[in-house]
């Protein structure tokens, strides 16, 4: 049986929901693992999501607060832009006309 890959996850506790990868079988079914033990399998993700948003708040786990001020929507457009003509430019010579008369 081939079901699609599905894993989602929070590293720094071990938590994860996961079907047809390496750590489950593939039989269709969304297991929620935390370090390497299943809490539990699941036909639907629903129920497999709920279970681990529980895990999530019996834990307690917080994801750690973002370093420095949120970034504008005119920082990041600049920051793609300047990505993008980077990127463009490594590559510039590639576009260039190559030979012809006179060359």
């Amino acid at each position: 049986m081939t079901t699609r890959f599905y894993r989602q996850s929070i590293p720094d506790i071990g938590l994860s929901i996961e079907r047809a990868t390496d750590s489950v079988p593939d039989d269709g079914k969304f297991y929620v693992i935390i370090e390497g033990e299943t809490l539990g399998s699941f036909r639907a993700l629903k129920p497999a999501q709920q279970l681990f948003r529980q895990t999530v708040a019996e834990i307690g786990y917080r994801p750690p607060e973002p370093q420095g001020p949120p970034k504008t929507v005119s920082e990041i457009m600049t920051e793609r832009y300047m990505e993008a003509k980077d990127l463009y430019w490594s590559d510039s010579h590639r576009y260039r006309p190559s030979g012809g008369k006179g060359r």
